[in-house]
């Protein structure tokens, strides 16, 4: 599954999760996103956010479940991309 198709199928509930203006917001692109599949199967995204200066001040992290974006909460031990990454192909 890529980004754009998580976009597509999550336009009903949330429009504008991957709005041009949200994105820009959050110092974010479509291709700022990463889709991960955990080993049981589960999907989730993650995308760096970034201040108004474009540095990195945290990460958007969701899983993607029936057409919706829920939120992920992270250990603190997973603070960079590839501690995300890792820790989500776990779950």
């Amino acid at each position: 599954m890529t980004i754009s198709e998580i976009k597509s199928k999550t336009l009903r509930k949330a429009p504008y999760f991957f709005d041009r203006k949200t994105l820009k917001f959050f110092g974010q692109t479509m291709s700022s996103f990463k889709v991960v599949k955990s080993k049981s199967g589960r999907v989730f995204i993650y995308a760096p956010m970034k201040d108004s200066r474009g540095v990195k001040v945290s990460f958007t992290v969701r899983e993607y479940k029936n057409g919706d974006l829920l939120n992920v909460t992270l250990p603190r031990t997973a603070s960079t991309a590839a501690s995300i990454k890792s820790y989500l192909k776990g779950k």
